[in-house]
């Protein structure tokens, strides 16, 4: 008897407690599956929404300080710019140096605006030699410096004092042997018109950028990113890819209507242009809409499906303090 006690107190589990056990198990491993599938999903959002947050900080200072340099030729005014003697001048376009502003009205994917800015490098500065005289003839004197060293044929230079400036193409590289430019501008103004006050006269190197969206070709699996586009003067050839995963960009222009430099209303580029109000402008008004920069289903790169909270926008308004129009 005492033998049979002890043989039935050393069985194990039945079947039914094993199968009770297992399913346990297999809800708790469910469980902690489903809790890391979650906890991974919330940090993706988060690193996506980061992200996002972090490339219109980046975009954003990128397109400001371009823009807020928008007309700077020196101390004068760009509106006396506005017999530009380059050759094979473009109008509308990053070509054109008659104009420190150029906006194109939904002209991009998603009915995205564009935005051209000419503007001269403030480091760029080379001091103009009056005690030569020689600027009849397409040439001028100047003083060399560290600047001038990077002067090159085909460069766009800005030739300014505090009253008049004049837009020219650079036709040769200068020397050491030489203190002349050969310029563009030959005859379309008198040295005592450009030059003629008591403020120091200098050359400075054009620049000029134009902003706009583009569209990636698609992937192998029929996706496109949306992207915004620098194209630079000195290289407009490669366009440079600022940033993935912006939707939309639209400019919008602060107008003067009574000379107190405040902008009374905003307006798109077409109203500006049939209201002549190039000149007036004081301000730039620019929304960007930036989502993760993954590829998707939307053939202009645009969110649709339900990650739509990664997509986020922000406006912000840059002052025109350079550009003094008439």
């Amino acid at each position: 008897m005492r033998e049979l006690i002890n043989a039935n107190r050393m069985q194990g589990l039945t079947l039914v407690e094993l199968l009770v056990a297992a399913t346990l198990s297999v809800l708790l491993l469910l469980g902690a599956i489903a809790v890391f599938i979650g906890s991974k999903e919330s940090f993706n959002v988060g690193e996506d929404i980061s992200r996002v947050q972090q490339n219109i900080r980046f975009t954003s200072a990128r397109i400001f300080n371009d823009v807020s340099m928008a007309g700077y030729v020196g101390c004068a005014p760009f509106v006396s710019t506005g017999n530009s003697s380059v050759p094979d001048m473009l109008p509308d376009t990053l070509g054109d140096f008659s104009q420190a502003i150029i906006g194109g009205e939904a002209v991009g994917p998603n009915n995205s605006d564009s935005l051209t800015v000419h503007f001269a490098h403030v480091e760029s500065a080379v001091p103009y030699d009056d005690s030569s005289g020689a600027y009849s003839d397409g040439k001028i004197g100047f003083r060399a410096n560290s600047a001038s060293d990077s002067l090159r044929e085909d460069d766009i230079l800005v030739m300014s004092d505090c009253s008049n400036a004049m837009i020219v193409k650079l036709l040769s590289t200068p020397t050491l042997a030489s203190t002349e430019l050969d310029h563009t501008g030959k005859n379309n103004v008198q040295s005592d018109d450009l030059f003629g006050n008591e403020s120091p006269a200098y050359i400075y190197k054009m620049d000029g950028v134009t902003y706009q969206l583009d569209t990636s070709p698609p992937d192998s699996d029929g996706k496109y990113v949306s992207r915004l586009m620098a194209t630079r003067l000195d290289d407009m050839a490669n366009p440079q890819l600022i940033l993935d995963g912006v939707e939309d960009f639209q400019v919008e222009y602060g107008i003067d209507a009574n000379g107190d430099s405040v902008a009374e209303r905003y307006a798109d580029w077409d109203e500006v242009v049939a209201g002549n109000h190039q000149q007036r402008l004081v301000s730039a008004r620019i929304t960007i809409v930036v989502n993760s920069g993954k590829p998707q289903a939307d053939t202009l790169g645009r969110v649709t499906d339900s990650t739509k909270s990664m997509v986020k926008s922000t406006t912000f308004t840059v002052a025109l303090r350079n550009f003094m129009g008439s």
